[in-house]
């Protein structure tokens, strides 16, 4: 067997947490949707209609706001989550014990980075930041930029792709600089876009453009040294999208500057 542990820290008080942990509402901000309830023996679900992904849950324990226990069961996991509780100062200490895996495999490390992203979420809940969510990603950052789009066609081929990013790379941040939305991965830049009447503008930075160079002209795309115009009458290439993220993920892991040098 395998048991998951994690320890997070929250600049929030302790019964504001625990809310945002028992509150369907709240829960459906940072987890998924659902119908779960603080009452031991309560019986519910959380689910994603988009991912079709239901898990069961059965509460175990209730003890506010220091111990909260469930089931966590679905596809191939028979789990428990357990949520403590720890306030200190101004800071309240969160602890997940996520117990049962049969081993650290793909459940057991799905688990492990899914709570993560999932908390950070929860951070944002805490903060009071809104988002623009799909399939439970956040695109808080991107809001202003996506409702200054006038165009609503435009708008929401733009979201389209910045939601497709989010899904497929979770642990990519988003963020907005020189007023265009960026992705980036532990400070480093990896995309930008920009968007105009004609087209959107696709910024991977110079080498990642040189490598791609061939997929870019196999798409029809008109391009620069920087930046890649794909006409809003045009498909979306996401293969290209992918191989210019994936190709600079792995080119700037130990880059410790934002632009390459």
């Amino acid at each position: 067997m395998a048991d998951l542990s994690l320890d997070f820290q929250f600049k929030s008080p302790i019964n504001k947490v625990w809310n945002a942990l028992t509150h369907s509402d709240t829960l459906t901000q940072w987890v998924m949707e659902n119908n779960f309830k603080p009452i031991v023996g309560h019986k519910c679900q959380f689910w994603n209609k988009e991912m079709e992904l239901v898990v069961n849950c059965e509460v175990l324990v209730v003890e506010e706001p220091h111990t909260l226990s469930y089931t966590w069961i679905g596809g191939p996991i028979d789990t428990i989550v357990t949520w403590t509780l720890k306030e200190e100062g101004e800071i309240t200490h969160l602890h997940l014990e996520h117990t049962g895996f049969e081993e650290q495999g793909e459940a057991y490390n799905g688990a492990k980075y899914g709570w993560a992203y999932k908390v950070e979420e929860l951070q944002r809940v805490l903060e009071g930041k809104s988002a623009v969510q799909k399939g439970g990603h956040n695109l808080a950052n991107f809001t202003e930029f996506l409702q200054g789009i006038d165009h609503e066609t435009h708008k929401e081929r733009t979201e389209q792709i910045f939601n497709w990013i989010t899904e497929k790379y979770p642990k990519l941040e988003t963020g907005i600089k020189w007023k265009q939305p960026m992705f980036t991965d532990h400070g480093t830049f990896i995309i930008g876009f920009s968007v105009s009447k004609k087209h959107l503008s696709v910024a991977p930075e110079q080498v990642a453009i040189s490598h791609v160079e061939e997929d870019i002209q196999k798409a029809g795309y008109e391009y620069t040294k920087e930046i890649i115009r794909i006409p809003w009458n045009r498909e979306v290439d996401y293969e290209l999208l992918e191989k210019m993220i994936d190709f600079n993920i792995w080119d700037k892991a130990n880059c410790t500057t934002f632009w390459r040098k």
